[in-house]
């Protein structure tokens, strides 16, 4: 599989302003003398904990040793940090997701941790001066996907579509398979999911339809945030039904929303007992 003309031509070309840097590239020796004091003062444990931080360009699955070197760097060619991985466990711990009291935060120490058509997705992105970056990691198929586009940084970021399409096209039964409904859905569900989300990228919302919960949060200033998040994707293709759940006062409707290649959005509303709006979740 490569990164061909065709495969380009389904991102839209970036349009706005340039800007340029010169780059100046830090020696290796700067790199050497830096890990040389960490390790110098490491506790008796031999512990070291290693965090990342913002536009990182790197690998996320990475050889191990007693001494392994990761240089993250940005889109524009600055290292930002040199990351010493001491142990697998220690790597593992970045590769992990986060769990809060109420569900799953999506982010390791330092990479973001995702399922994506039932498949886990380990990675980063990043952008700068003008374009955007992506580096995916699917640890089932061991197969690393990177994309560097000339691009905007603007929902649904360019390279996280464009590894996607690709991933699909080396997994075809998976993307299949997980385009596939998971049960019928009630009409009345389905034009409701339809009229949030038309909403969510418009910004004009009936009020009467959510609760006064949810209604005072959209006119407090997340109707706009909202609209500027999905207003780029577009419009909808297709809402794949994905089931429903309860929770305590609120039964939740679950959708993928499709796009075009590589570019879907996980979504679901919640109804209350009043079968007002009570609830959403994106992504």
């Amino acid at each position: 599989m490569r990164l061909t003309p065709e495969l380009v031509a389904r991102v839209a070309p970036y349009t706005g302003e340039y800007r340029s840097q010169a780059s100046i590239k830090t020696p290796d020796e700067v790199y050497e003398a830096a890990a040389d004091r960490v390790f110098s003062g490491l506790p008796p444990s031999g512990e070291l904990w290693v965090f990342a931080y913002g536009s990182l360009m790197w690998k996320s699955g990475p050889e191990f040793g007693e001494r392994g070197r990761i240089a993250g760097v940005d889109t524009a060619g600055y290292p930002h940090v040199v990351l010493n991985v001491v142990t697998q466990a220690h790597y593992c711990l970045m590769a992990t997701s986060v769990r809060t009291r109420e569900s799953d935060a999506g982010y390791g120490l330092g990479l973001f941790v995702d399922q994506v058509e039932g498949e886990t997705r380990v990675g980063h992105t990043g952008g700068t001066f003008g374009f955007t970056s992506a580096e995916k990691y699917f640890p089932k198929h061991r197969v690393q996907l990177i994309a560097f586009t000339n691009s905007g940084d603007d929902a649904p970021e360019p390279g996280e579509v464009l590894t996607q399409a690709i991933y699909d096209d080396l997994y075809p039964d998976i993307a299949a398979a997980a385009a596939l409904p998971s049960g019928a859905v009630e009409a009345r569900t389905l034009s409701t999911a339809k009229e949030i989300f038309a909403s969510l990228q418009s910004g004009t919302y009936d009020y009467s339809h959510f609760s006064d919960g949810i209604g005072a949060k959209l006119k407090s200033g997340f109707a706009a945030g909202w609209m500027k998040s999905f207003s780029g994707y577009g419009s909808p293709t297709r809402f794949v039904f994905k089931g429903s759940r309860v929770s305590p006062g609120r039964r939740w409707s679950d959708y993928l929303i499709k796009f075009g290649p590589g570019c879907y959005l996980k979504f679901g509303f919640a109804v209350d007992d009043d079968g007002k709006v009570a609830s959403l979740s994106l992504g």
